[in-house]
């Protein structure tokens, strides 16, 4: 576990303001917002959230060969989580959007 970044991530910072810059050059739908986030395994992620739009986080899955799952949120069942995960360009990427509604049986992932 590595506490706080030092220079020696310098690389990797810069990497990941590039994904950033790619992605939104490359989305066919920009994000409300973008993170970039410091994990303790040493290295950064970007996070993308899509207000209230399930629909832009298929379009950025399918853009970026990702799959799209849907669940229910973890502590509001009235709400659904839509989530898409992959790696661009080495940088762990998370885009997802917190929705009303009811997840249908068939789009719990597995």
């Amino acid at each position: 576990m590595i506490a706080q970044p030092t220079d020696a991530h310098r690389d990797a910072l810069t990497t990941t303001f590039d994904t950033a810059k790619q992605i939104v050059q490359d989305s066919p739908d920009l994000p409300d917002d973008v993170r970039l986030k410091w994990n303790f395994r040493g290295d950064y992620t970007l996070d993308l959230y899509f207000h209230h739009a399930p629909d832009r986080v298929a379009s950025f899955a399918a853009a970026f060969d990702a799959e799209v799952s849907t669940t229910p949120h973890m502590t509001d069942e009235a709400m659904v989580m839509t989530e898409a995960n992959t790696i661009v360009a080495g940088v762990p990427v998370h885009a997802w959007s917190l929705n009303d509604g009811v997840v249908k049986t068939e789009q719990v992932a597995a």
